[in-house]
């Protein structure tokens, strides 16, 4: 499993962690290892991290998870 990561966070309410778009591995390492997950943190707005969203969407639709 590789690593992905959603750039721009979308403000949306009572939704999940919206990004604008995702940074992917190269297309030929993506196709070798066929599985992708998300490494965003979404701190609290105190700044304190007390969970970790298993799913990222793109605002196009498409989804990471963790």
């Amino acid at each position: 499993m590789l690593a992905g990561a959603g750039t721009t966070r979308l403000a949306l309410k009572n939704a999940p962690a919206t990004y604008q778009q995702f940074l992917l591995p190269d297309a030929a390492l993506y196709q070798a290892s066929g599985k992708v997950g998300h490494v965003n943190i979404v701190p609290d707005p105190d700044g304190k991290v007390r969970r970790i969203p298993l799913i990222v969407r793109q605002e196009a639709g498409n989804t990471i998870h963790r």
